[in-house]
């Protein structure tokens, strides 16, 4: 795991903004601030990020809405933080497509000790991963990097999407039902919400069309979908 990884901090309050990037600093990781959703957005079309430490509730927009965005532009995962630290609020967050959340106020060592694990995960994954690359015509997968690649450009996959193509590359042929992807992925009971699994499914498949891709994926309406 590098200790140079590029975290970004994203926080309205400016004490708190201050004491996350310090105490990620003192870890030896490079971090990047951003006060609202603006600046944000310009750290992240402008730098390759490793985490995204996220607070939901933000002067210029919601940052559960923000995560869309974030996913056409960074794989880095995301640590959702808020106020609001209910079951039902933290499933929001998870579902939205954060990958981990932490309620405030939280302890900061807490905070940095879980971007470390996913760092820790990340570079577990490429250590382990069998097998490293996929190959199916002009698309190619790398398991260990979690990155697609269409006619050798990078497909700019978000970390859950990477995996709902992979899952359905492994399984090509096969139709694969909404609630096995989304509690495969998701690691959670997919509860009669496919909004997450309708959104990656839409994103892949612009993407695979805009690269002229030699597969696509079929939707068979009331038993799921299949790559073909």
């Amino acid at each position: 795991m590098s200790s140079r990884a590029t975290i970004l901090v994203v926080e309205d309050n400016e004490r708190l903004l201050d004491a996350n990037a310090r105490t990620l600093s003192e870890a030896g990781y490079s971090v990047l601030t951003a006060p609202d959703l603006a600046t944000a957005r310009q750290h992240i079309n402008q730098v390759p990020l490793d985490a995204i430490v996220l607070d939901i509730i933000l002067p210029d927009g919601n940052g559960l809405d923000f995560i869309e965005e974030i996913r056409a532009l960074s794989s880095a995962p995301v640590l959702l933080t808020t106020a609001l630290g209910t079951k039902d609020d933290k499933l929001a967050g998870l579902r939205a497509g954060g990958d981990d959340y932490i309620a405030k106020p939280f302890d900061l060592d807490e905070m940095c000790a879980r971007v470390e694990a996913f760092l820790r995960r990340e570079a577990m994954h490429r250590e382990s991963s069998p097998s490293r690359e996929l190959i199916l015509g002009t698309l190619k997968l790398d398991t260990v990097a979690d990155r697609a690649y269409l006619n050798g450009k990078d497909m700019q996959l978000a970390p859950k999407e990477f995996l709902v193509l992979l899952l359905l590359v492994q399984n090509k042929g096969k139709t694969l039902r909404a609630e096995y992807l989304y509690e495969t992925i998701w690691k959670l009971p997919i509860a009669g919400d496919d909004h997450s699994i309708k959104n990656a499914i839409y994103r892949l498949r612009q993407k695979l069309r805009a690269g002229n891709c030699d597969y696509s994926i079929e939707t068979l309406r009331g038993e799921g979908y299949r790559f073909e």
